[in-house]
């Protein structure tokens, strides 16, 4: 059973390659920016929370150019839900826990 997963995992690995190929400069320095504040989320350091969920905010609102179509930093945020998710419950602030939500 062990040699079943290894190539799937290999298929997945060479799926995300290819996306990561295909995305243009912007594209991989937006999505360079949100891991960096995915990280400074994961700090023991709680000042940068706010600023870090600021930024991660704007982001997602200034990239939006329709309605009917899923923001990009939304799109790249995707692989990081389980940590936002451990995230907000650490979070003790509550204008920070909102920020968050």
């Amino acid at each position: 059973m062990g040699e079943d997963t290894k190539p799937k995992e290999v298929k997945e690995k060479k799926v995300e390659e290819k996306k990561q190929d295909d995305m243009s400069e912007e594209d991989k320095q937006m999505q360079g920016e949100l891991n960096m504040l995915i990280e400074r989320l994961q700090e023991a350091d709680t000042a940068l929370y706010k600023p870090s969920l600021e930024s991660i905010n704007t982001l997602i609102r200034s990239s939006t150019t329709s309605m009917t179509s899923v923001p990009k930093p939304l799109k790249f945020m995707k692989p990081h839900y389980q940590t936002m998710k451990t995230i907000y419950d650490k979070i003790r602030d509550p204008m920070t826990k909102k920020l968050c939500a």
